[in-house]
């Protein structure tokens, strides 16, 4: 997918959401990665599902990019 693509694909994603939290989430995702929001402000609740990732991820608790989009593509038929 060249990026013209990906980026209209993203834009197409995101004019369809209508959940506020999931914009916000999704905002402050692409700031910090585009180095718009040098200070992130993470909530209690975000801080500690961020924990919780990071401790499964050492237990070995995680599943490769390839897993997950098998399963992915198994649910939808693809």
């Amino acid at each position: 997918m060249s990026i013209h693509q990906l980026k209209e694909s993203l834009h197409k994603l995101i004019d369809r959401i209508e959940d506020t939290e999931l914009l916000a989430a999704v905002y402050k995702i692409i700031s910090v990665g585009q180095g718009l929001d040098a200070e992130v402000h993470l909530t209690e609740a975000e801080r500690k599902a961020i924990s919780l990732g990071l401790d499964d991820i050492e237990a070995g608790n995680f599943s490769s990019h390839e897993e997950v989009q098998a399963k992915v593509n198994d649910l939808f038929k693809k």
